[in-house]
């Protein structure tokens, strides 16, 4: 723990399919990944109605956070 926060990292590589069960389940390069971020986030992500959220698994409301900026929002530990 740093700060709180658990910044746990696993190193053993051998172990990690039977610890993992979604080992290797991404078939799509690194490239492709990064094309399908910059997809969702040119054409399918409604910045007028949600935040983007480093620290949340989900979707959050401008509504919820009571941003009604214009602008992007990203909400995150650091920003």
């Amino acid at each position: 723990m740093v700060d709180g926060w658990n910044v746990y990292f696993f190193d053993d590589l051998e172990t990690l399919p039977s610890r993992w069960s979604k080992y290797g389940s991404n078939t799509e390069t690194v490239g492709e990944l990064w094309l399908g971020l910059l997809r969702f986030y040119t054409e399918d992500f409604d910045f007028r109605e949600h935040v983007i959220s480093i620290r949340q698994h989900g979707r959050l409301t401008t509504f919820n956070k009571q941003w009604t900026s214009k602008y992007i929002v990203i909400e995150g530990r650091l920003m």
